[in-house]
């Protein structure tokens, strides 16, 4: 299968998850890139604690959580 095959697929993966990625694709090596922003709205998406926050703070991703 083609590298270029294989991204492809993976996208479609990811766009039903939720998550927008773009790719870049060259003759024997592709990249996905994905959007921390909508990596972390995909956690808070699946956190089913009522009180939280998701944000990004540098490069961590904090999930904040409270009574």
């Amino acid at each position: 299968m083609s590298v270029a095959k294989q991204l492809r697929e993976t996208r479609k993966k990811l766009r039903k998850m939720g998550i927008h990625p773009w790719y870049k694709i060259e003759k024997n090596r592709g990249w996905i890139v994905i959007d921390l922003k909508e990596f972390a709205a995909l956690i808070k998406k699946k956190i089913n604690h009522p009180n939280k926050k998701v944000y990004l703070e540098g490069d961590k991703l904090v999930i904040e959580v409270w009574k």
